[in-house]
């Protein structure tokens, strides 16, 4: 297990693999955009988003671009941009059970500060692993307000 966690940490420093989701798109109120790839031998996949909320202060990934992940979600860094949200915003990534991939610790976000915040299973924090669809949805951030998001991501690497 400390030699898994040693992995996971180093390649964190490291930087990115190649993209573990199906695509990048734009869908209204949600862009997504393709890692870069810093390190080859890296297994940490970073998918960087921008979303902006409606005029009730929401975004809703159901029906806008969703996310294919295929690994473990570590955590996910929230960074308000300029036009920054309404303190205490509320974001979830469900899956396509309708799950909280993330345990619930991407509530009540700071309007001011970039904030991490890791994957919870039952209140502990440890990888999710996820298979599929997760779509982003954002809620009290006020009207037309705008946000960054990172997931990052380990995958095991094809040997």
């Amino acid at each position: 297990m400390k030699k898994i966690l040693l992995i996971i940490i180093a390649a964190l420093v490291v930087g990115s693999p190649a993209m573990l989701f199906a695509a990048s798109c734009t869908q209204g109120t949600l862009v997504l955009t393709r890692p870069e790839v810093v390190a080859e031998e890296s297994w940490i996949t970073i998918i960087k988003g921008v979303w902006t909320s409606d005029a009730d202060g929401e975004v809703d990934g159901t029906t806008g671009c969703q996310i294919t992940i295929n690994g473990y979600v570590m955590q996910v860094v929230t960074d308000p941009s300029a036009t920054a949200p309404t303190t205490l915003y509320d974001i979830v990534l469900l899956d396509e059970f309708g799950v909280d991939v993330m345990g619930g610790s991407l509530a009540n976000r700071s309007a001011t500060a970039t904030e991490q915040a890791v994957t919870l299973i039952g209140g502990v924090a440890m990888p999710r692993f996820v298979n599929g669809i997760v779509a982003l949805e954002v809620d009290n951030a006020g009207a037309a307000k705008i946000g960054d998001f990172y997931i990052y991501i380990y995958r095991e690497k094809n040997r």
